[in-house]
């Protein structure tokens, strides 16, 4: 019984890593091109397995967006999100990341690819 579950599930999981690898850059640029329409002198990197290109059928696209003081990071993160996810196909793995300028050090250490 447990065989019929696995079928579906693996399925599953094989178009969630061909839609990940597709349009990860797409979507990481349509994530910097909306933080920059809200908040100048933004940078958008992408992180973790992504970025270091370990990625699995279980991974997500993580998005880190470093924003001056001046950006509330919260605020900006419901404003970019709303505007990003009617861009987007409806079940993308999006983690989006948002910090002040300073703080990024420690998401960068892993890897990334500057996006903007």
């Amino acid at each position: 019984m447990q065989e019929n579950y696995i079928k579906p599930l693996d399925k599953f999981m094989v178009e969630t890593y061909k839609l990940l690898m597709k349009y990860w850059r797409e979507v990481a640029e349509r994530v910097a091109e909306t933080c920059l329409d809200l908040c100048e002198d933004c940078e958008v990197y992408v992180i973790g397995s992504v970025a270091r290109g370990t990625a699995t059928a279980l991974s997500d696209l993580d998005v880190l967006v470093v924003v001056p003081r001046k950006c509330e990071p919260r605020a900006l993160k419901k404003k970019v999100l709303r505007k990003v996810i009617w861009n987007i196909p409806y079940d993308y793995p999006l983690n989006l990341h948002i910090v002040q300028k300073g703080e990024e050090e420690k998401w960068l250490r892993k890897g990334f690819v500057k996006i903007k």
